[in-house]
């Protein structure tokens, strides 16, 4: 319903007829698709302009379509229905090799869990059959301004742009019960299982995940400092891998290790092997045994101090290219802070918690 939802923005609002928005914005100077664009994953549904100028015609249309997008959509029944086959067809388009693969691996990594079976593009069943009743209580009961974050980032004047943005939204009620929070399911215990996925003309890979339940632990120095921690130790690993995979005959063409959070469902520590056909077995044992090396032995200081040097010369470059970043690539990250609940940071307060929380890391404290 929600990725659905974000096609219905383009059809229609109480204010804008079908098809108008998208000649509106080219008006304005905003290419459809380049820099008028939306998105659903798991767990959002974004709508993006990057604006040509802050001019008050510019900034003023732009926030009244998002005004229009986020409480006047119409659902007309005729457009409702055109855009189930659109869809249909854009699933059609994805079914490649690597979507398949995800396809399959979701439900093993998270049995019983929503993310196994509610892909952003929607449940086709649903998107052919549901009455045009469903989607209008969905959007009644999701965007609403308890829901919402607008994001501005660009030359202007803070307090023009908040009067603007207050005139644009200070209207915006919505009366319809807020609709619940999903149930993400819980990780179960399990014993070590495999699953094998099979697609012709594919890269020869193999994955193991080790999942644990989502980290809600607050974004604090404290939590940074944990995952640097953690992350100088798989960049121990990684660059073991690097150099296996250099050698004379190396028993895998690429290895890899991670940590990430998916989607607030879980949490998932993964060792991803690729392989020449034929080569699994080998690959598999000689990472995993590199793995366990380094959990059983630990990382050495040369090791370590050469992944602190390198975090501090990415870090150091951050800082030195601070005032060049693009305006898209700084809404983006704060679109991500605000959805995983983080502080978004400027890059030289980054360096400053960096070396605060290396300067006393240890050796022993990466092997514990």
């Amino acid at each position: 319903l929600a990725h659905f939802l974000e096609h219905m923005a383009f059809n229609g609002s109480t204010n804008i007829p079908e098809g108008e928005l998208p000649k509106n914005l080219e008006r304005l100077g905003l290419s459809f698709g380049g820099d008028t664009n939306a998105f659903t994953s798991f767990d959002q549904t974004a709508y993006t302009l990057n604006l040509p100028n802050t001019t008050d015609a510019v900034v003023d249309a732009s926030l009244f379509a998002l005004r229009e997008v986020a409480g006047e959509l119409l659902f007309d029944p005729e457009a409702v229905d055109r855009e189930r086959g659109v869809i249909v067809g854009e699933d059609r388009t994805r079914d490649t090799p690597s979507y398949r693969a995800l396809k399959a691996l979701l439900p093993f990594l998270a049995p019983d869990q929503r993310l196994s079976d509610r892909l952003p593009i929607g449940d086709l069943d649903i998107i052919r059959s549901a009455p045009r009743d469903r989607f209008v209580d969905f959007y009644k009961a999701y965007y609403r301004p308890e829901r919402a974050t607008l994001i501005a980032v660009g030359d202007f004047d803070v307090d023009a742009m908040e009067a603007k943005i207050k005139k644009s939204f200070g209207d915006w009620t919505n009366p319809a019960p807020n609709g619940a929070d999903p149930d993400l399911g819980q990780i179960k215990p399990r014993e070590a299982e495999t699953r094998i996925f099979v697609e012709p003309g594919t890269q020869s890979n193999a994955q193991i995940y080790w999942t644990v339940p989502h980290d809600t632990a607050p974004d604090t120095s404290a939590t940074r400092r944990k995952d640097l921690v953690r992350s100088l130790a798989l960049a121990v690993l990684n660059r073991r891998f690097a150099e296996i995979s250099r050698s004379a005959n190396p028993p895998f063409l690429g290895a890899s290790a991670g940590y990430q959070a998916l989607y607030n469902a879980l949490d998932a520590a993964s060792l991803d092997v690729t392989y020449n056909p034929g080569g699994w077995k080998r690959a598999i044992e000689t990472a995993e045994q590199e793995q366990r090396r380094l959990v059983q032995y630990g990382v050495g200081q040369a090791e370590l101090d050469r992944e602190i040097t390198e975090y501090r010369t990415a870090l150091t470059a951050a800082v030195a290219g601070a005032a060049t970043r693009q305006t898209p690539r700084l809404a983006t990250g704060l679109l991500s802070a605000v959805n995983d609940g983080e502080v978004f940071t400027a890059p030289a307060e980054d360096l400053k918690q960096f070396e605060a929380a290396v300067a006393n890391i240890t050796v022993a404290e990466v092997n514990a």
